[in-house]
């Protein structure tokens, strides 16, 4: 489904895989490796952060401790401090979007192909280990009873965020863990009223959808995309479920 307007704070696509070791070798941060030039015309701010290691010795002189570079994370951004984010360490892919970067999931997927076909170009592999892929969606409305999401919301996600209440008490926090398997995914749903102003009592309308999908592997590299498109699409039927009408007619249906 695609909308008009989305509740969207983080969307995270990521792929484990086995070190890589040319990447993990790698302890200057100046040149970038060549899989940045090949994302460079769509991703071309390019930065390099050092990862560290901590490595503690006990003997009989005493203990220490040294520290080692274990090797370089580079970021790639479309432009100066944006958060759409390709981001390639020595055991993993990641595209990352922020606050109002997604659309719809075909520009997702786009930039996943990219970064993909960079990384077999320079470093191919054969299997991956873990696909992830997240959308924490934070439904913030400017009006109304904070406990109030009667047609916006399917009921049972309503009644167990207030399962438990009494009167007098006032609600907090409340957040709750529903882990589905389907298949080869598995979803983590995080939802319910986190709050952002505890410890105080809850004033806003706020109601937090956080969905977490993977596939465990290892699977071909090549089933990269298609895994993708499987977890977009458990995600979305997810989603779905979790909402009413009301809150459909406030994002606004695009019929493509």
């Amino acid at each position: 489904m695609h909308y008009r307007r989305n509740f969207l704070t983080k969307v995270i696509v990521r792929l484990d895989f086995d070190p890589v070791p040319a990447l993990r070798d790698l302890v200057q941060t100046d040149p970038p490796p060549p899989f940045s030039a090949r994302i460079a015309q769509q991703f071309p701010v390019v930065r390099g952060q050092g990862t560290q290691t901590l490595a503690v010795s006990i003997g009989p002189t005493g203990t220490g401790v040294q520290q080692e570079v274990a090797g370089v994370i580079w970021g790639h951004r479309r432009v100066e401090n944006g958060t759409q984010v390709v981001v390639l360490a020595p055991e993993y892919l990641a595209i990352e979007y922020g606050r109002n970067d997604f659309d719809h999931f075909p520009p997702l997927r786009a930039h996943a192909a990219l970064a993909l076909d960079a990384l077999a170009a320079e470093y191919p592999r054969e299997n991956f280990k873990r696909l992830g892929l997240r959308y924490v969606n934070e439904i913030v409305l400017p009006q109304g009873n904070p406990l109030d999401w009667g047609g916006l919301l399917d009921p049972n996600l309503i009644t167990s965020a207030k399962a438990g209440t009494g009167e007098g008490d006032a609600i907090i926090r409340s957040m709750h863990q529903l882990i589905l398997r389907n298949g080869e995914y598995r979803t983590a749903l995080n939802y319910g009223l986190f709050n952002p102003d505890y410890p105080n009592a809850l004033a806003r309308r706020q109601f937090v959808l956080d969905f977490d999908c993977s596939r465990m592997g290892p699977f071909p590299a090549a089933e990269a995309l298609a895994a993708l498109d499987g977890a977009n699409a458990r995600c979305e039927t997810l989603f779905e479920r979790s909402i009413a009408d009301g809150l459909r007619d406030i994002m606004e249906i695009i019929n493509e």
